[in-house]
């Protein structure tokens, strides 16, 4: 009996050794992916591009201003500005957006895009979550049946109507039509803000009833309150989702280009000058990854920790 024991902590060891290493060179290759992009954003063009060097630290001999001063860093700033441009019909009228952005209103943009996406891709799933878990009745299993239908049916090519019905109803290109295109509760977070409301205690709004408050301000100041944990969580996440989203702008605010928007815009090939070559490339995207990477070393232990309520007392 303890030899098969013996032999079932060794195999058990064994997995877990296994894959701690593997963890351990993803987790390395990510961390030596992000400092040669860090280094590589100090170097100049005359140093990655001429004399070729790729992989060693900036050479001071060549890239003195960039790393001592952050040159790449101060010509985005700078000099880095995104000419944009828009025009189509609603019904027979011509609409025409145009917008010139520098680096510090595509930053703007992207907080303003990530945090009103995020709360609405947070709060708006978990209040109708609990509507569903709360009221058992026809109407809430026909939502969550439909939000489970919708994820299971891959929807392709409905840009082209999404584009149509937002030039129609004139908010095309606006952050208006951005909100009314995220007020939805669909997806995965529905079903996991379902599942925690669904297990959480009738005890709570019943005193509170008996107290005499209403549903809405059982949902408001009791409800809400104890799931706030995993509300913040579903934000945080969905803020790094969609602060390293450039399709979204590009496709629904032409006009109004985010950081990733600047960067996916850097990547294509298409600027001259300065901006053409890696090093100023990989600057930009550095400015794009450290915010997130600074959000996720203050907010790990809420990212990655488990959701607990309190409990109650009999």
């Amino acid at each position: 009996m303890s030899k098969n024991k013996r032999k079932a902590d060794i195999g058990k060891n064994i997995f877990v050794g296994v894959i701690c290493t593997i963890l351990i060179v993803y987790s390395l290759s990510l961390l030596l992916v992000l400092a040669w992009g860090f280094l590589t954003s100090l170097k100049s063009k005359l140093d990655f591009v001429v004399f070729g060097n790729i992989v060693n630290l900036p050479s001071l001999e060549w890239s003195k201003t960039e790393f001592l001063k952050f040159g790449n860093y101060t010509n985005i700033f700078k000099d880095f500005k995104i000419n944009s441009s828009v025009d189509y019909f609603v019904g027979d009228m011509p609409v025409g957006h145009e917008s010139t952005d520098n680096i510090g209103s595509m930053l703007l943009n992207s907080i303003v895009y990530a945090v009103i996406g995020a709360l609405e891709h947070s709060f708006i799933p978990a209040i109708m979550a609990y509507m569903c878990a709360k009221y058992h009745c026809k109407i809430s299993a026909f939502l969550c049946s439909l939000v489970i239908v919708t994820m299971a049916i891959p929807i392709v090519g409905n840009y082209p109507s999404m584009i149509t019905t937002l030039r129609a109803l004139n908010i095309y290109d606006s952050y208006l039509g951005l909100i009314i295109m995220r007020f939805n509760f669909g997806g995965m977070y529905f079903l996991v803000f379902h599942a925690f409301f669904s297990g959480l205690s009738n005890t709570y709004s019943e005193a509170a009833e008996i107290d005499g408050a209403s549903q809405l301000r059982i949902m408001t100041t009791i409800i809400m309150p104890l799931a706030i944990k995993i509300i913040s969580t579903v934000f945080l996440i969905q803020f790094v989702q969609l602060w390293n989203d450039y399709r979204t702008a590009l496709i629904y605010m032409p006009t109004h280009p985010t950081l990733s928007y600047g960067v996916y815009y850097l990547s294509i090939g298409t600027n001259k000058g300065t901006f053409a070559f890696v090093p100023a490339k990989t600057a930009a995207c550095m400015m794009l990854a450290i915010p997130i990477l600074l959000l996720f070393i203050f907010f790990k232990d809420k990212i990655m920790g488990n959701v607990t309520i309190g409990g109650i007392k009999g």
